[in-house]
């Protein structure tokens, strides 16, 4: 019986650990409501975010096209924001307001590289 439970968990978490090092993907996402750029987000990449509704108000994200990777879209989704997102676990972004310094690592700015093509 635990056997077959371990064997279960270890699938789910090859699974969720392969979002986190997601090959880039294709997004097309237009200009638009932020709250409804990080629904269309999840919707094209399977990564959900968490915000608080007051955070996205009256905020609009840019266009995003092309090949990224799903924490370097997100990033450019809240590029002027004055948003950035952090990592809750490999399937899940939470979003706050961006601090001049913080000790967790940030991706509101797309770390070099991680959009491909783009060397």
């Amino acid at each position: 019986m635990w056997g077959d439970r371990s064997r279960w968990l270890a699938v789910l978490a090859a699974v969720a650990s392969a979002v986190c090092l997601a090959d880039p993907l294709d997004m097309r996402l237009a200009a638009q409501p932020l709250s409804t750029a990080l629904r269309e987000f999840t919707a094209q990449t399977g990564v959900q975010v968490a915000i608080q509704s007051q955070l996205a108000s009256g905020k609009m994200a840019p266009a995003v096209s092309g090949r990224y990777e799903p924490a370097a879209a997100l990033a450019a989704l809240l590029r002027g924001s004055g948003l950035t997102a952090y990592q809750i676990n490999p399937n899940t972004y939470g979003i706050r307001e961006a601090q001049h310094r913080t000790a967790e690592p940030s991706y509101s700015s797309a770390p070099e590289g991680s959009r491909a093509g783009s060397r």
